[in-house]
């Protein structure tokens, strides 16, 4: 157990001034770090590295913390900040991180588990009553839950997001985002507070949604041309500003079917569009919105609100 510690950075920026594990697959190195100051960051990697990071103040010159094909890992309290690279970067393990403030401000993603494309490390586990801050202009998402990504749940999340998505859920199946406060960003023209990428199998329950400049919730095919299917948005208060559409549901070119929206709340400010649903755009009444599911299957915002 190692106890109010303090590490520096390393004049490389690398991990040397920081904590490293890369036990052999015979070994495991798991240790407890209880209020510590860890600059230069953390870099689990391989099968036995792992550890419990109890209110510790985390950063890096590159990321704060960093896991590859790692073991078993819990993070509570404290904070963890980024610097050229991601808050967060886990691609393998089995985290938890809960109740800490993640701040990272160039162009990267403030916390990224699995990759930012479509084949990664299998990732498990959640990330719960956490704060998530990205304040620049420069390109990155507050949150992505990414390929590799199995199950994965947000909780109790409030992320803030200036440049375009606060939580963006790619190429993987099962996630979970619920109870999550999330404004999108403004800076580029394609920008949501949740966007479904190629994701099946996801669910977003009882969250408070803030448009960005362009849209609240969007479900769309990824960069592969993948669909998103069966896709849950259910009981969810989805507030737009300006002229941005609360609802981006894509077509049979972008959805595989199955998904289910209902029992949300819809406020669209008075320059804004409740959806663009399937084919239909522009959609300006709860009943065109029903109307533009007719087709799909089920019984899509028959119990949703509108307020205009």
């Amino acid at each position: 157990m190692y106890r109010n510690c303090i590490t520096t950075t390393s004049p490389s920026g690398g991990y040397n001034g920081g904590v490293y594990f890369a036990p052999t697959a015979a070994g495991t190195i798991a240790p407890t770090f209880i209020n510590c100051t860890l600059a230069g960051g953390v870099l689990l990697q391989n099968a036995g590295a792992g550890g419990t990071f109890n209110g510790c103040a985390i950063s890096g010159a590159g990321r704060g913390v960093r896991t590859i094909l790692a073991g078993t890992i819990a993070i509570t309290g404290g904070s963890i900040t980024g610097g050229t690279n991601c808050g967060i970067d886990a691609n393998g393990a089995a985290i938890t991180v809960t109740s800490c403030l993640i701040t990272n401000n160039s162009a990267t993603h403030a916390a990224m588990f699995g990759v930012d494309g479509t084949a990664g490390n299998t990732t498990t586990g959640s990330i719960t009553n956490c704060t998530i801050l990205r304040s620049t202009a420069l390109a990155g998402h507050a949150l992505l839950i990414g390929a590799g990504c199995s199950g994965f749940i947000a909780d109790t999340i409030t992320a803030i997001q200036a440049y375009d998505y606060a939580v963006v859920v790619k190429e993987c199946a099962g996630a979970i985002v619920r109870n999550c406060g999330l404004t999108g960003g403004s800076t580029v023209a394609a920008n949501a507070a949740l966007y479904f990428k190629a994701a099946t199998g996801a669910s977003a329950t009882n969250n408070t949604l803030v448009t960005g400049a362009n849209f609240g919730v969007r479900v769309l095919k990824g960069d592969t041309n993948n669909k998103s299917g069966t896709v849950t948005l259910t009981n969810n208060t989805l507030t737009t500003t300006g002229t941005a559409v609360a609802l981006d549901w894509g077509d049979s070119t972008n959805d595989s079917g199955g998904g289910v929206c209902d029992f949300n709340s819809y406020n669209v400010h008075s320059s804004g569009v409740i959806g663009n649903v399937r084919a239909a755009l522009g959609i300006t009444t709860l009943a065109g919105l029903i109307a533009a599911w007719s087709g799909y299957g089920g019984s899509n915002d028959t119990h949703s609100t509108v307020t205009l």
